[in-house]
């Protein structure tokens, strides 16, 4: 079972408490919040971690309460930060991670969209490349001696 602060579950729920899209799942365990159905901030056992984006990420680590996210010794991921302490004055944390993962969905989504399929008169007028006749067969032919099997 996953364990966390349940003080810092009542912070997370403070800050994200009106924030547009965003809505209240679990994720692995611990409580946390999607937008579009992607992971934007989770409680974690020794914070509050947010997707803010690698330039944003940059900015904020560093200050009171913020640092990088190292979910394991030496694997920082750099679109997300670590909120330990603070969470009254790093609400505005919370809601750019939500604006961020929602922008990043509709990005995304856009990106995957199939292409438009040609118009029926161009795909008609369009005709099949013809058929290269095919080479004639070569006779069977063999450089091999019969053999005989002579008895005795």
């Amino acid at each position: 079972m996953a364990t966390y602060n349940p003080d810092h579950e009542k912070a997370l729920n403070a800050a994200m408490k009106g924030v547009k899209g965003a809505t209240a799942e679990k994720m692995f365990g611990f409580p946390a919040y999607k937008v579009n159905g992607t992971l934007a901030v989770s409680v974690k056992a020794e914070g509050i971690v947010a997707k803010v984006g690698e330039k944003s990420a940059q900015k904020l680590i560093g200050k009171a309460g913020i640092k990088a996210y190292e979910p394991l010794p030496g694997r920082v991921w750099k679109e997300w930060v670590l909120i330990t302490s603070d969470f009254d004055k790093n609400k505005s944390v919370f809601d750019e991670a939500a604006k961020y993962v929602a922008a990043d969905t509709k990005t995304a989504a856009k990106a995957e969209k199939p292409a438009k399929a040609a118009p029926a008169k161009a795909a008609a007028a369009e005709k099949p490349a013809a058929k290269k006749p095919a080479a004639p067969k070569k006779a069977a032919t063999t450089d091999k001696k019969p053999t005989t099997s002579k008895k005795k």
